[in-house]
């Protein structure tokens, strides 16, 4: 009667929280977005010309947007806004590189604005974008904290999830969270003295491009290392761990969730701090945090059911299974980092973490409707009450 009780207590807490931040997000993006200026070339051949475009803001809005994408092999390019007084009111330029440079700045005063382009001796492509857009003060103010939220809600989604499909008693949950908290810990310990000069000396020995990959496999290895090595020394020292699918799964939902939940109240705590950035978040990269705790979980589920299944069928090689899921994952990760990705380019990180994540959700119902019905069958205490003993 507690478990059932603690369920429904569970849900009435949760729908309403799921419909309330997802109304959140919708809402916060009901802007009146509006294309004030928008530009893009390709050139050849060295091209040097410049060229000038009125720029109406009678009626400004409260928040303005630039976006400058620029790929040039040799020349100069330079953008400048004039103000209706004739003075410089945002201006930027760039030779030859590329880069991707959405930015917002300050309210601009009504009045008829112009935009030069000018190009000197260059070869490539560039695009220049200006948005605005009216933003409610309370949906402003209140979107700061979505990308928190939302890695809380996708925890949330998870726990529900769990609970109704395969139940397992609480501790099992917190048995999971304990098991990523010593296996991070030790990573950790291992990685703050040491990572930075293995990976130099990886880039020290090798051409840049194989050294980006040998290092982002190090990292990745080190979370295999010491996240699965935990769980594969706690599996075959309690056996009783891998009794049942559901325990198996709530170990592997308490060590995924318990990241999402500290990285969505990190996320919290640091959002009025971040504001500024944080209003100009595009409605992906406001969903891009929960979307990768989403595909991570069921990551972290699923490396450690194989773990389980290793110990409950007594066939040892599901542990490599285990052991690589998790440790691709992180060298994807490790790439992204290490090749310095900005955030336009995370959905690059999200595409090579989806096979494994779709992989990891099949795994799931798979491996347990294949647990040894053996041992499933000596313990019912995870999805049955306990008969009362009856006394004489």
């Amino acid at each position: 009667m507690k478990k059932q009780s603690t369920k429904k207590l569970f849900t009435l807490i949760y729908i309403p929280a799921l419909i309330l931040i997802l109304g959140l997000l919708i809402v916060s993006q009901i802007n009146k977005q509006q294309t004030f200026y928008e530009q893009e070339f390709t050139q050849d051949q060295p091209t040097t010309t410049s060229f000038s475009q009125p720029l109406d803001l009678t009626i400004s809005p409260d928040q303005i947007r630039k976006d400058i994408q620029v790929n040039l092999t040799q020349g100069l390019f330079k953008y400048q806004l004039i103000d209706p007084t004739g003075n410089s009111a945002d201006s930027f330029s760039m030779g030859q590189g590329s880069i991707n440079n959405p930015l917002s700045f300050k309210p601009l005063p009504p009045g008829q604005y112009k935009v030069d382009i000018s190009l000197e001796n260059a070869i490539g492509s560039a695009s220049i974008t200006i948005t605005g857009a009216n933003h409610i003060p309370f949906l402003a103010t209140a979107s700061l904290f979505l990308p928190g939220l939302l890695m809380l809600l996708v925890s949330a989604t998870f726990i529900f999830i769990g609970i109704h499909i395969y139940p397992a008693k609480a501790r099992y949950f917190f048995i999971g969270a304990a098991i990523w908290f010593v296996g991070v810990l030790l990573k950790f310990a291992w990685a703050i003295p040491t990572n930075n000069i293995i990976v130099k000396s990886i880039y020290n020995v090798l051409p840049e491009t194989s050294a980006l990959i040998i290092a982002s496999i190090y990292i990745g290895l080190l979370t295999g290392i010491f996240e699965i090595g935990i769980t594969i020394l706690a599996a075959y020292r309690f056996k009783s761990l891998s009794l049942t699918p559901s325990r198996a799964i709530t170990i592997g939902l308490g060590a995924g969730v318990i990241e999402a939940i500290l990285l969505g109240l990190t996320a919290l705590i640091a959002a009025p701090f971040a504001a500024e950035q944080n209003q100009n978040l595009t409605f992906f990269l406001v969903i891009a945090a929960s979307l990768e705790r989403t595909l991570t979980i069921l990551c972290h589920i699923a490396s450690r059911l194989l773990v389980f299944y290793a110990v409950a069928t007594k066939r040892w090689y599901h542990n490599i299974t285990g052991f690589m899921l998790l440790t691709m994952i992180d060298i994807a990760a490790g790439y992204y980092l290490l090749a310095q990705m900005n955030a336009s380019q995370v959905y690059w990180l999200y595409l090579a973490i989806a096979p494994f994540a779709i992989i990891s959700l099949i795994l799931i119902p798979y491996l347990a409707t294949r647990w040894p019905q053996s041992i499933e069958a000596t313990s019912q205490s995870d999805t049955q009450p306990e008969t009362p003993r009856q006394t004489t």
